[in-house]
């Protein structure tokens, strides 16, 4: 039995607690690679680094990073949190949400490039009957720390300070045939919230699954265009990804058929091996083959 009359003690339990909070939520919200390369990212500036995603190169910096795992994890299922509070807040206002999408008991999906690009957006909103606006929005809920990252939202308006969100919200309007989203961020210091009623552009979301049909269908051994050719580039300081493209690491690339050079998509959202001229079972791509050859 562990004593804890000791003030020494009692630091190490709580941190060991800590430890097993931190293990416990990487086991709970690590849901591992993305089968699909997601609406939600295809506004990132960088290309290459979509595209390492999309192929399983490495996994995201939450899990790489170990004790800052769980705090990460934690730390993005708030916002998933924060949905369920919201979809109450506009519910008891009078406005009818739907996160669930009726015919299939999920949230509502799509999938465009073969089955490879896609995503699921926060929900579909109508307003009450006093707006006479019998259409509905598309929902998007964000969480944000206080400081620049919250306020400039109402300088800029999230189009221009956060462009990757605007392109998302473009794509889901795209995909589901809506014209305008509620766009909703609540502070986390101190649950301010900005909304903003954003208009959608379907050419921004034509130009942006064209970008995800270039990033998925790229044929050569080493990725598209980098978002800057020096390392020390502030993106590309903060990337998981800059051994691997900047100085071709070869051994950081994770063994799996996606981050080999023989494999290729396929339709459906199935993959084709080009050395043994198959498609590659679902359950074996994770584990990749003694042929596996990385991309760089």
């Amino acid at each position: 039995m562990i004593d804890i009359g000791s003030y020494e003690t009692r630091l190490k339990l709580a941190e060991t607690i800590e430890c097993d909070i931190n293990d416990s939520c990487v086991d709970l919200y690590d849901d591992g690679h993305r089968t699909h390369l997601g609406a939600s990212s295809i506004g990132d500036s960088c290309s290459r680094k979509l595209w390492y995603q999309f192929r399983h190169v490495k996994k995201g910096f939450h899990v790489a990073d170990g004790d800052h795992a769980g705090r990460m994890l934690r730390l993005w299922q708030r916002g998933h949190d924060q949905e369920i509070l919201i979809n109450n807040w506009l519910s008891n206002a009078g406005y009818k949400v739907q996160m669930i999408d009726p015919e299939t008991q999920e949230q509502f999906r799509f999938k465009l490039v073969d089955g490879h690009f896609g995503g699921s957006c926060d929900g579909k909103v109508w307003l009450p009957d006093k707006f006479k606006y019998p259409d509905p929005l598309l929902l998007e809920i964000k969480t944000c720390k206080d400081g620049a990252a919250f306020n400039n939202y109402s300088k800029e308006g999230v189009k221009i300070h956060n462009p990757q969100y605007y392109t998302q919200m473009c794509v889901y309007g795209y995909a589901f045939n809506i014209q305008y989203c509620l766009f909703i961020v609540i502070n986390k210091n101190n649950d301010k919230l900005y909304i903003e009623i954003v208009q959608l552009s379907k050419d921004g979301a034509e130009f942006a699954i064209e970008k995800a049909d270039d990033i998925i269908n790229h044929e050569t051994e080493t990725g598209p265009n980098r978002v800057a050719m020096n390392p020390a580039f502030f993106s590309c300081k903060w990337c998981n990804f800059t051994n691997i493209c900047h100085y071709q690491a070869a051994n950081e690339v994770e063994k799996n058929c996606r981050s080999c050079k023989y494999a290729s998509p396929d339709i459906n959202g199935t993959w084709l091996c080009n050395k043994f001229n198959n498609n590659i079972p679902k359950d074996f791509i994770e584990k990749g083959c003694n042929s596996h050859e990385p991309i760089t």
